[in-house]
């Protein structure tokens, strides 16, 4: 992934011993840490309800804003309880100028 894009869906499958979960009714936020320690929180949506357990967010400009490591991880909250996924590293590159 490029520095400064925008536009593009990370979509997320939310699988328990490899069987995508049932997870209408949930609440979705995307929260990305950074490069340099920061994070973001952003609130996601479920795809097709959720019942095939797909989670989405679509980039929005100004959202990569750093080069390098990140990492990001949903957090699934439904009836006051939050439930989050393991951490999913991808590397942010620098622009061709």
């Amino acid at each position: 992934m490029q520095n400064g894009v925008f536009g593009i869906a990370i979509e997320l499958t939310i699988k328990q011993d490899n069987t995508a979960q049932d997870i209408s009714g949930y609440s979705v936020t995307y929260l990305f840490e950074k490069p340099d320690g920061t994070t973001a929180s952003k609130a996601g949506a479920l795809s097709d309800g959720g019942t095939g357990g797909v989670v989405t967010y679509t980039l929005a400009d100004g959202d990569i804003d750093q080069i390098g490591q990140w990492n990001v991880q949903v957090l699934l909250t439904k009836a006051g309880v939050s439930v989050p996924t393991v951490k999913f590293p991808f590397r942010v590159k620098a622009k061709i100028s």
